[in-house]
């Protein structure tokens, strides 16, 4: 990795923090977290992603996705997902990376990241 593609990453990281979302140990003791009200100081991100204990791809997992038809068969069938996306009014958090979308898959009825948020 060059120096450039490094301050390229690291800025692109430094736009996307945001310590509300308590990530890194000590972000609750920031004042952004602190002056928030209470109900907000707890995040309450609810996602898919939780009911998998394993980290990566393993046996278990991919069993637990095929039970929950989170797995597309063929790739008719992920077309059409990405044809049903449709964009609501309300935020909820993605399926995937848990944070806020208005993106929701009206086949499997999820919400996930739209197509203009995927770069």
């Amino acid at each position: 990795m060059s120096f450039c593609i490094f301050r390229q990453t690291l800025g692109q990281q430094m736009l996307e923090y945001d310590p509300r979302k308590r990530s890194y140990p000590g972000d609750d003791q920031l004042r952004v977290c602190t002056q928030q009200h209470k109900k907000r100081r707890a995040s309450s991100k609810s996602s898919s992603a939780d009911k998998y204990v394993d980290d990566g791809l393993s046996v278990s997992n991919v069993k637990k996705a095929r039970v929950s038809d989170r797995i597309c068969e063929t790739l008719d069938d992920l077309n059409v997902h990405l044809k049903s996306f449709k964009s609501g009014t309300n935020a909820k958090a993605c399926e995937v990376c848990g944070k806020n979308t208005l993106w929701k898959c009206s086949k499997c009825n999820k919400a996930i990241c739209g197509p203009a948020s995927r770069n």
